[in-house]
């Protein structure tokens, strides 16, 4: 006698045929497999995570490569900010330096050279000006003025810095200078000397012998004659 499922027994005692019940029981299999095959896999400890639809996966790799030359031009822009303060502050060190040397007029270094000495060697071979008069006779300050070009990191994008710094001249840097000795200023043998000597030292009154004051000596009054 042969064995029947129960699905085909239940089948069978309904009045269907055996192979159309079957039929229905692999239809219903096979639906419900891919029903199962069809949802998304859930990970062991990750309950409640979706995948990413798979139009997705490449729009991040995009999206950052969209974004990187923004981050490019921000970091240069960044670099080339401080290579301008960097250079502002050596140009300011280097005019202050040649200005104080201009004021102490030392033969033994020149304003020039004290400037590119207190600046770092990459701002001093690129100052292209270093200027500060010395100290002449009527100015109370001298004002040095040093030009420091920045290369761009970019083509063309090169600029430059100007700083500038006074200082005042010392007391006896604008005092009237001496007179030459001249034949003028030089008195002639047995006479008086000249103007230029008079102007320069004047006459001191100071041991003249000078006539007593008799403003304040008593007035003897004439007596009158009586007859």
């Amino acid at each position: 006698m042969p064995a029947f499922r129960a699905g085909a027994v239940r089948t069978a005692r309904s009045g269907e045929p055996e192979e159309r019940a079957r039929s229905r029981a692999g239809a219903a299999r096979r639906s419900r497999a891919e029903a199962v095959r069809g949802r998304p896999r859930v990970r062991p400890g990750a309950a409640g995570s979706r995948r990413r639809p798979p139009g997705d996966r490449g729009s991040a790799a995009v999206e950052f490569i969209g974004f990187l030359p923004v981050l490019l031009l921000v970091g240069l822009a960044a670099i080339q900010l401080g290579l301008a303060a960097f250079a502002a502050q050596q140009a300011g060190t280097g005019a202050r330096a040649a200005a104080r040397t201009a004021t102490l007029d030392d033969s033994r270094t020149t304003p020039e050279a004290a400037a590119r000495t207190a600046m770092t060697d990459w701002v001093a071979r690129r100052a292209d000006t270093v200027q500060a008069p010395p100290c002449t006779p009527g100015a109370s300050e001298v004002t040095a003025t040093v030009d420091v070009s920045v290369p761009g990191l970019l083509p063309g994008t090169g600029f430059h810095v100007t700083r500038h710094a006074t200082m005042r001249c010392p007391n006896d840097a604008h005092a009237p200078t001496d007179v030459p000795a001249g034949p003028s200023a030089l008195p002639p043998s047995g006479g008086s000397p000249g103007p230029a000597a008079l102007s320069r030292n004047p006459p001191d009154d100071s041991h003249e012998p000078h006539e007593p004051d008799k403003s304040h000596e008593p007035r003897v009054l004439p007596q009158e004659s009586r007859p």
